[in-house]
C-alpha cells in the first residue's frame, strides 16, 4: 500500500520554491478548509436545483469551429436535463449559430443524424419544410392550405444565444446575464493566443458513465492522484525526488474559472518506445526541453522549466489541459444524479511524417490507458456515495481547484454547495 510521503526539507533548486505551497492557506484563504458535503454528488434534490438554476444561466461549450468548416455544415448537440436537442450551424455568411433542433411545424426533429451539411437548405423529413442556413423558413409545401395570415417569416428556427472564443463554440440556453468573455474572465485572457486552431487532428471518446458530472470534473481538477493512480501509465513523469506528490507549481482562480500549472519531472527516463515518441513530439507527458516562443504568456504563466501542462477549468463543465505539443479536454454532461456523458478529446497538429504519426498514436494509447484508470475511480466513488456512510469529502491544499469549483457552484445556485 502506498504511504503518504513528506516533501524533502531541502529544495536546492530555487525554481521549485512553490512546490509544497499551501494554496488555500497562503493565497485563497476565503475558500476555507471545511470538508465539502457529498450530497451534491448524488441527491436528486440537488440535481433538480442545478437543472433549475445552473444550466440555463451559464455559457456552455458545445464544440469546435473545425467541426463545421464550410457554410451549411452542422452538428447536433443533445442536452439531457431539458430534453433539448441543439443544431449548431455555419451560415452561408460564415457565422456560427445555434438553434433548437425542432421544426416549427409539428415539432419534429429537423436533423436526425449527428452531423451533416445543409446543401441547399435544412429540410424536415416529416413534411418538407425548408430552412436556410441562417434559420429562416424558406419553403412550406402546400402553403395555401394554412389559415389566412400565415407568414413564413414568423416561423423560422428558434435561435439560441451563441458565441465563439478561440474557435470554441459556446451556447447559452437562457438569457445571458454576462457575456462569454466575462464568464471566461482572466482564464480566457490567459489562453487567448494559444494555437488551438493548429491542432486539427483529434481523437474523440464519448461514453455514458455511472457517476455524477461533478465527480467527473473533480477527477480531472487535481494532480494529487497522478503518482498513485497513474504510476504504471505515467510512471514518475509527473513526480520526482523534489516533488514526489506532484504538487502544483502555480494556481490562479478567477470569478468562475480556474488555472493550475502541473509539474514535470526533469529526471524522468522514459522507455525506449516512449523516448522515440517524445523525440518526435506529441506525447502528453513532459519532454525535457520545452520552447515557450510559440505560447502566449498566460500559458505556464510562471514560465517554469518544470512545466508539464496547464489545467484550465472553464465554468461550468469543461476542463482544458494545454501543453507545448498538444491539448486535451474533458467535458461532463449531466444525465441524472448518478450518470453523465463523458467526452474526452485529444488534439494534435496533423502528422506529416510516419514518426509523427507514431508519436501521436503512442500518446493516444497512453492517455486512453490513464483515462480508463480515471473513469474507474469515478464509478467506484459514485457506487458508495449514496450509502451515506461518508457525508463529506476531505480536501487538502493541492485540491484547491475542486474547492474553488464548489464555491462557484454554491454561488450559482444561491446556496452553500
Amino acid at each position: 500500500m502506498n504511504q503518504p510521503r513528506d516533501l524533502p526539507e531541502a529544495r536546492p533548486d530555487p525554481l521549485l520554491a512553490d512546490v509544497g505551497r499551501r494554496w488555500v492557506s497562503e493565497r485563497y484563504p476565503e475558500l476555507g478548509h471545511d470538508p465539502l458535503p457529498t450530497a451534491p454528488c448524488h441527491q436528486p434534490a440537488f440535481f433538480e436545483r442545478e437543472r433549475e438554476r445552473l444550466w440555463r444561466n451559464a455559457w456552455l461549450h458545445v464544440g469546435r469551429v473545425e467541426e463545421i468548416p464550410r457554410p451549411g455544415d452542422w452538428f447536433v448537440k443533445d442536452f439531457a436535463p431539458y430534453q433539448y436537442s441543439l443544431l449548431v450551424l455555419r451560415g452561408d455568411d460564415g457565422q456560427v449559430r445555434a438553434f433548437h433542433n425542432i421544426c416549427s411545424h409539428r415539432c419534429n426533429k429537423l436533423a436526425w443524424e449527428g452531423r451533416g451539411s445543409a446543401g441547399r437548405g435544412l429540410v424536415c423529413k416529416f413534411h418538407g419544410w425548408t430552412y436556410d442556413t441562417r434559420g429562416a423558413l424558406r419553403h412550406v409545401p402546400d402553403a395555401g392550405m394554412f389559415p389566412p395570415g400565415f407568414d413564413p417569416a414568423g416561423h423560422g428556427l428558434t435561435a439560441v444565444h451563441t458565441d465563439v472564443w478561440e474557435g470554441f463554440v459556446f451556447v447559452h440556453l437562457g438569457t445571458p446575464a454576462c457575456t462569454l468573455a466575462e464568464q471566461l474572465g482572466r482564464c480566457g485572457q490567459r489562453l487567448s493566443g494559444y494555437p488551438f486552431h493548429e491542432f486539427t487532428e483529434a481523437y474523440r471518446y464519448t461514453t455514458r458513465i455511472r457517476c455524477n458530472w461533478k465527480v467527473g470534473m473533480d477527477a480531472f481538477s487535481e494532480a494529487y492522484h497522478a503518482p498513485y493512480l497513474h504510476r504504471r501509465t505515467f510512471e514518475d513523469s509527473l513526480s520526482g525526488t523534489q516533488n514526489p506528490d506532484c504538487h502544483l507549481l502555480d494556481v490562479h482562480l478567477d470569478t468562475f474559472c480556474r488555472h493550475a500549472t502541473v509539474y514535470a519531472n526533469p529526471d524522468y527516463r522514459p522507455s525506449r518506445v516512449g523516448a522515440l515518441a517524445y523525440r518526435f513530439g506529441g506525447a502528453s507527458v513532459a519532454k525535457r526541453e520545452v520552447s515557450f516562443d510559440h505560447l502566449p504568456p498566460g500559458v505556464n504563466p510562471s514560465r517554469s522549466p518544470y512545466w508539464a501542462f496547464d489545467i484550465d477549468g472553464l465554468w461550468p463543465n469543461y476542463n482544458l489541459y494545454v501543453s507545448s505539443e498538444n491539448y486535451l479536454s474533458h467535458q461532463f454532461w449531466p444525465v441524472s444524479p448518478t450518470e453523465s456523458i463523458w467526452e474526452g478529446r485529444l488534439y494534435f497538429r496533423p502528422a506529416r511524417t510516419a514518426a509523427q504519426r507514431f508519436a501521436h498514436e503512442y500518446a493516444r494509447s497512453l492517455q486512453l490507458g490513464a483515462w480508463l484508470e480515471d473513469t474507474g475511480t469515478m464509478e467506484h466513488t459514485q457506487e458508495v456515495l449514496a450509502s451515506g456512510v461518508r457525508s463529506h469529502f476531505v480536501l487538502q491544499e493541492q485540491e484547491v481547484l475542486i474547492r474553488h469549483f464548489y464555491a462557484v457552484l454554491g454561488a450559482a445556485l444561491g446556496e452553500a454547495a
